[in-house]
């Protein structure tokens, strides 16, 4: 593990959905793959559908199998309620 901490975050689309989740899926992935953190910015998340939460949480559980930080930052409201709703606010990180 290297000691770089300027690590980029991902930031999510606006409106999380099958369209424009597969390239954030690979992304995801490819941090995964290589042991870097994975620092999501859900900042600009206005709707998230059930995939976007799915999504989610199969980073959260891909980044526990490889001992590598997961952690969504600047969460909208959106994406925070979407989340609590999900019953995923531990597993993400956002417990209120």
């Amino acid at each position: 593990k290297s000691g770089n901490i300027d690590m980029s975050a991902i930031i999510l689309p606006a409106t999380m959905d099958k369209v424009s989740l597969p390239p954030i899926a690979r992304e995801m992935a490819e941090l995964c793959d290589k042991g870097e953190a994975l620092v999501i910015d859900g900042s600009k998340v206005s709707r998230v559908g059930l995939a976007g939460l799915q999504l989610l949480a199969s980073a959260a559980l891909a980044a526990q199998d490889r001992s590598v930080e997961f952690k969504v930052t600047g969460a909208s409201d959106e994406l925070t309620g979407a989340i609590s709703l999900g019953g995923l606010s531990n597993m993400l990180g956002l417990a209120a």
